[in-house]
């Protein structure tokens, strides 16, 4: 069952993934990217407190909170980096590097956080074999997105890295002791990190708007950035990939119980799976003889982390 919630997990974050690139190509820029996920944030919020009200309006004590705050910090830098890396990158590389930060940091941690949970090294040749697919998918990227710079793509995949680190990381730390040990649930979980990431971006959007202001007092700037923003394309996308990532969330965080060397190549196998497709039928990528190949590694490795003897 818990295998299941990852894959839905992974196919609402494939829905979120689709929405936001699109909507980061109606509205590209950093700016953008601030309002489109200032926005998200209001709506995941909305909806994140009326199920955490519906499901008894519990409460955590005090180091849940800490993870909640964690948590909702990784996610305001994954979402705000995650749409500048579509931009420059395709979303199989983005997912792919992302492995640095939420396969091999965190089986090679959870030793430490979860009373030996140690992975075998089948396991570890699993995780391996998602490596092999990265070199064959990274080598698919020579000569894509030539208008940005080697440094902005770096820095922004490596951002949004850090970022999906922090959430699968603070996700099992919560699951494992606190939510299976009643003190705290998963509904409080999403809600707490959602309301972390709106106060991020309305931070974030309130500095902005303040530098605007000065600017336009002062005589260097007479226009309001986000007057430009063009909410009539990107609204209905929005609302997708605010309703997709709490789906994301949720399915995620239910799926924590599962032992890390399992949880997080499998996951991570899923969303390249996910990610193939969606560049494949969606942004116009062919499906040449190496991504055939990366796909076969994840398929092994897949079934290589579930093999426990």
């Amino acid at each position: 069952m818990r295998i299941l919630y990852l894959a839905i997990a992974r196919v609402f974050g494939g829905l979120r993934g689709f929405s936001m690139k699109r909507a980061g190509m109606a509205a590209p820029g950093a700016d953008n990217s601030l309002y489109i996920n200032l926005l998200r944030s209001v709506l995941c919020l909305a909806v994140s407190f009326v199920i955490w009200l519906v499901s008894g309006a519990g409460t955590t004590v005090g180091g849940g909170v800490v993870l909640i705050l964690f948590s909702g910090i990784s996610n305001a830098l994954n979402i705000y980096f995650w749409v500048l890396s579509s931009q420059m990158v395709s979303i199989s590389l983005i997912e792919v590097f992302s492995m640095i930060g939420t396969v091999i940091l965190p089986m090679a941690i959870s030793p430490l956080l979860y009373n030996g949970d140690v992975a075998t090294p089948l396991q570890w040749c699993g995780a391996l074999a998602l490596a092999v697919a990265l070199f064959f998918f990274v080598n698919e990227e020579r000569g894509d997105h030539k208008n940005y710079s080697a440094a902005a793509k770096i820095t922004a995949v490596a951002l949004q890295v850090v970022g999906v680190a922090g959430i699968g990381i603070t996700q099992k730390l919560y699951v494992y002791y606190y939510e299976a040990n009643g003190l705290g649930s998963i509904e409080l979980f999403n809600f707490g990190t959602f309301a972390a990431v709106f106060v991020c971006y309305s931070v974030s959007f309130a500095v902005k708007l303040a530098v605007s202001l000065y600017k336009r007092k002062t005589g260097e700037g007479s226009e309001m950035a986000w007057r430009a923003f063009p909410l009539a394309k990107v609204w209905w996308l929005i609302l997708i990939a605010a309703l997709a990532l709490y789906g994301y969330q949720y399915f995620a965080t239910a799926a924590s119980t599962l032992p890390s060397a399992i949880l997080y190549p499998v996951s991570y196998a899923f969303s390249m799976i996910v990610s193939l497709v969606l560049d494949t039928f969606f942004f116009g990528k062919a499906m040449t003889w190496k991504r055939a190949v990366a796909f076969v590694f994840v398929a092994a490795s897949i079934a290589l982390v579930n093999i426990t003897v």
